[in-house]
């Protein structure tokens, strides 16, 4: 599985479409994450204001989830980021690497 977080710009073919943060954090996607099933997640940081929230944000719910329910590195996907913002990839480049820090 596949997940492509962008509010905009399509999803590649192969990928699903998450638009905002709720399409993200889905019971089913979060079931997925902890039980390692998704293989790569790509990231935009501004998603728009209908959104409540932007691509940092996911990383922090992902990061809070390795942290309080101990998924293991081998179970964590490939992450990419497609924003353009500047800065936003910044602070999402700091937040994978604490996920990767925290991961048993």
């Amino acid at each position: 599985m596949k997940i492509w977080l962008d509010d905009i710009r399509p999803a590649p073919e192969g990928w699903i479409w998450a638009k905002n943060t709720a399409d993200f954090c889905s019971y089913k996607n979060l079931h997925a994450l902890k039980n390692g099933q998704i293989e790569e997640i790509s990231l935009d940081h501004d998603l728009g204001p209908e959104s409540f929230g932007n691509g940092h944000l996911i990383l922090t719910i992902i990061e809070n989830l390795v942290f309080t329910e101990g998924i293991p590195k081998t179970a964590l996907p490939v992450f990419h980021i497609h924003s353009a913002n500047p800065v936003g990839r910044k602070n999402m480049e700091r937040a994978i690497e604490s996920i990767k820090r925290l991961a048993l």
